[in-house]
């Protein structure tokens, strides 16, 4: 499970830095600014989502009977 949210995680990011390439050649500031602010605001709910699921997860897995 890990590995393939680290996964989704560098994907999204190298999905964002490519985006914002390509948003800057356009030369339209306030276009720039829009999305630019819609890209952080994705990143930080990201964050977010790890960061949550790094506090939860030993809850869960605490709650789960052992053995099958």
């Amino acid at each position: 499970f890990d590995v393939g949210a680290n996964g989704a995680v560098m994907a999204s990011l190298t999905s964002l830095a490519f985006s914002l390439s390509f948003i800057l050649k356009t030369g339209h500031r306030r276009l720039i600014a829009r999305l630019a602010l819609a890209m952080v605001a994705i990143a930080v709910a990201g964050g977010a989502g790890v960061l949550l699921r790094e506090l939860v997860a030993p809850l869960i897995t605490a709650l789960l009977p052992h053995g099958g």
